[in-house]
């Protein structure tokens, strides 16, 4: 734990001496519906966030720069309202000082609660970003010392090729790892720019047409929870439909819309609730 700073410390040092208190977060709750995998709940991303910021006199002040709602339709035929929210985050020192920090927060309901979801994926966002909260402590350099024996070759540092990422591939249910992933776009208005470039018609366009087309043919919740899959993957950026991520991102989304479709086909349980309250489709972190 970090001792306590003086009084005159700047905000900066305050949220460096957060960071050094708050560690890790892990993915601590489990998605039960369709592609089924990991993810950190707001909550326990403030459960360990809240006493950092009291002990080093950080605030935490929303302010909404901006709100879209868009009305769409299932595949049921039922309302669902989409929400992205624009907030700007302030984080104040003890003598007033700030850093800020603007990030959108997306989610779709078919109730009354999407506004409330979008807000909480900005200040879940907004915490992971600006303290860089990793999901694990575990030291990489840790294993260094188990491969190989004294003497023997050292595997190549290279990447592997595409054929062996494929075979590696086949061979687990995990899917890509991170390294084989796409890099995650800047901004949606970079994403934008990278669909514009694209000609109609062309290979992409119709690719992402019919990935969305079956997305689109998802139970809600199926297809929910594949958003949000894709945007654990891209490190909790917003994804609301195929063309939220560049291009490059087809072929990950192709797997995940695959795995959701195996789920669609089995009997339909009882509804649930989809998303817990305390959380929302966010991404990263």
């Amino acid at each position: 734990m970090t001792e306590t700073l003086p009084a005159d410390a700047s905000i900066v040092a305050r949220l460096v001496a957060v960071m050094d208190d708050v560690g890790a977060v892990g993915r601590n709750a489990q998605m039960e519906h369709g592609e089924r995998y990991r993810y950190r709940r707001n909550d326990d991303v403030l459960e360990a966030v809240h006493p950092a910021l009291v002990r080093h006199g950080v605030l935490a002040v929303p302010s909404v720069l901006t709100v879209e709602y868009r009305d769409k339709t299932t595949s049921r035929g039922n309302a669902q309202v989409w929400c992205s929210m624009k907030v700007e985050w302030t984080f104040y020192g003890a003598a007033g000082d700030s850093v800020s920090a603007i990030v959108v927060g997306e989610a779709a309901d078919t109730s009354d609660k999407a506004t409330n979801k979008a807000h909480t994926a900005s200040q879940k966002i907004a915490l992971c970003q600006v303290l860089s909260i990793p999901y694990s402590q575990d030291d990489p350099d840790d294993d260094r010392q188990a491969v190989g024996a004294p003497g023997a070759a050292r595997p190549s540092p290279g990447r592997r090729s595409p054929q062996g990422r494929r075979r590696g591939r086949e061979g687990s249910n995990e899917g890509p790892t991170q390294a084989d992933l796409p890099p995650v776009p800047a901004s949606t208005e970079a994403v934008e720019v990278e669909w514009a470039r694209r000609v109609p018609g062309g290979r992409d366009r119709s690719d992402g047409d019919r990935l969305q087309a079956r997305l689109d043919a998802l139970r809600p919740e199926l297809a929910e929870a594949a958003c949000a899959r894709m945007s654990e993957k891209a490190n909790g950026f917003p994804v609301r439909d195929v063309e939220s991520l560049p291009p490059a991102w087809l072929t990950v989304w192709r797997r995940v819309i695959e795995r959701a479709e195996e789920a669609n086909a089995r009997p339909e349980r009882e509804p649930e609730t989809v998303v817990p309250p305390d959380d929302t489709l966010q991404g990263g972190g």
